[in-house]
């Protein structure tokens, strides 16, 4: 009897099933459709760099937000009103555009949700959306605010965490023969991408499962597959799955 294969996704796999906007949002949702709870498989590694991925845009338009903030209160201004916060927001992201590699769509996620946020914020507060409001509040509550998106696909990525597929754990022995394979492929284990693949090879190398690398990366697929297919243990226990192509579960 084969042992039904594990979703193992990579972090774009798990972005875009919770970004409806991605462009890959429906290929992702379609491969998952066909496993149990407990045959998701999310690893530390991966949810790691979901975390940092998709905290990235949130913070770095607080704190542009926040220079623009104090760059008013420099000229003499004290209290802002919902107008004025909404196109200093605008100002900052813009500021990012420009200067930073940072895609239009992401940032313009963190940017709305700042946005609805910080008004919710005047309404409830004030009784009124139109009311100003002093600046250094605003800074304190903006500092604070946490990030709809994150919060809501970390509660996802922890249920399949504590639900999903339990490994059975990593004895001495692979955990050495791993090392040795990262060594004679001289795999830069300083990158995030490398260190989510090294652990998919340290699952599979101790377990009898079958494991579906979900990927939505095309370099990161193509040299996953050259390092699979090199460790002659493993090839037979991975199957690619790639978001772009039609190839999916």
């Amino acid at each position: 009897m084969v042992n039904p294969a594990l979703f193992f996704p990579d972090t774009s796999t798990l972005i875009s099933l919770f970004d409806e906007s991605d462009p890959l949002h429906e290929r992702a949702s379609e491969a998952i459709r066909g496993y149990k709870v407990c045959e998701v498989f999310i690893p530390n590694s991966v949810l790691a760099e979901w975390q940092s991925r998709t905290i990235r845009e949130h913070k770095g338009l607080v704190m542009h937000t926040v220079l623009e903030l104090d760059k008013k209160r420099k000229t003499g201004v004290d209290n802002i009103s919902t107008g004025e916060f909404n196109a200093l927001v605008d100002n900052a992201a813009n500021n990012i555009r420009k200067n930073h590699g940072i895609e239009s769509r992401k940032l313009d996620r963190a940017r709305v949700t700042i946005q609805e946020e910080i008004n919710k914020y005047y309404e409830t507060s004030s009784g009124s959306i139109s009311h100003n409001k002093p600046i250094t509040e605003i800074k304190k509550y903006l500092m604070r605010l946490s990030y709809r998106f994150f919060e809501q696909g970390m509660g996802v990525i922890v249920f399949f965490i504590k639900h999903g597929y339990s490994h059975p754990g990593i004895k001495e022995e692979t955990e050495k023969k791993v090392k040795e394979y990262i060594s004679q492929h001289k795999i830069d284990l300083e990158t995030s991408d490398a260190m989510i693949f090294v652990d998919l090879i340290r699952y599979v190398a101790a377990d009898i499962k079958m494991y579906d690398f979900v990927v939505g990366d095309k370099a990161f697929y193509t040299k996953g597959q050259k390092y699979v297919n090199s460790y002659d243990e493993l090839k037979s226990r991975v199957n690619f799955i790639f978001l772009s192509s039609s190839n999916v579960k």
